[in-house]
């Protein structure tokens, strides 16, 4: 999982170095509030994965005799209230509002559609 942090870390800063080399058919849709939320709210989940998953290892290398296996606020904190909070962020910024009907889809399958008549 660190490895995938450090790549989609390197993958957001790559794109916001070179925001003019992305398409710019999408520009409408990256500039919105509600998908700067999603690409917000994926990174914060992602945190708090991250620590929860920390969380777990240092849970399960202590064994099942620990005074941390036997702690409930921060079990419930760190295992439970994580998860819900992450479910909950990707729930309100779902990516799937960003790409709802816009001019910018309807202009990209408009395209599509004639890229197809013309093969």
């Amino acid at each position: 999982m660190s490895v995938f942090l450090i790549i989609v870390a390197y993958f957001f800063h790559k794109i916001s170095v070179n925001k003019d080399d992305l398409d710019q058919r999408f520009a409408g849709i990256r500039e919105t509030t509600h998908f700067k939320g999603v690409i917000w709210s994926m990174g914060a989940a992602l945190v708090l994965i991250y620590i929860r998953t920390i969380f777990k290892v240092v849970d399960t290398a202590a064994g099942f005799g620990s005074k941390v296996i036997h702690t409930e606020i921060p079990f419930c904190v760190f295992d439970g209230g994580f998860c819900i909070l992450a479910v909950l962020l990707l729930s309100v910024f779902y990516p799937g509002f960003s790409f709802k009907k816009t001019k910018y889809v309807i202009q990209i399958e408009k395209e599509v559609v004639s890229n197809e008549k013309d093969h």
